[in-house]
């Protein structure tokens, strides 16, 4: 899997003036020409040990899931909602799929999952072994740092400080 360089993303894509979740969908909706869409779900964490779900279609949308009790918080909300995010402008669902035991998991589990959501790739992370994880949380990191940059916050300096180091 190819990698994204993260600071040209950024640079090109920007972000939405006011970052929140939704915010940050709308925006990268826009800019990347796709249906994105954000809901909640509840006892993702709980049951699958997973704080977001990025579900591809069939119906190529992106459906982005964050678990309810992360989402009450709204920082947590947004980073959770990045990452998904990072996975989405990485094209990490280029040439996956689902296996048919991961979907029937998921309806079963997850009744409130849309009936019409036909899966064709997931990402959900339990750890950073992966690339495509650790790609996708950089990208996150960065978005959040960036946003504490644009406002003046000493966090985000220093997270871009830091981030400088990291070189795709």
């Amino acid at each position: 899997m190819p990698k994204f360089d993260l600071s040209a993303t950024l640079q090109k894509i920007g972000l939405p003036r006011r970052l929140t979740a939704h915010t940050l969908i709308d925006h990268y909706a826009h800019a990347l020409g796709r249906d994105i869409r954000l809901s909640t779900l509840p006892g993702l964490s709980a049951s699958m040990g997973w704080c977001g779900l990025w579900i591809r279609g069939e119906d190529l949308v992106d459906y982005i899931f964050v678990d309810q009790a992360a989402a009450a918080v709204p920082i947590f909300e947004t980073h959770i909602v990045a990452h998904e995010l990072g996975h989405v402008v990485a094209g990490h669902d280029q040439g996956a799929t689902a296996e048919a035991s991961l979907i029937a998991l998921l309806q079963a589990r997850f009744p409130a999952l849309p009936p019409h959501v036909v899966v064709r790739a997931v990402m959900a992370r339990t750890t950073y072994e992966l690339e495509a994880e650790q790609e996708a949380e950089r990208f996150a990191t960065l978005v959040m740092a960036r946003a504490n940059l644009q406002s003046r916050s000493p966090i985000g300096r220093a997270a871009e400080q830091a981030l400088n180091h990291w070189k795709d």
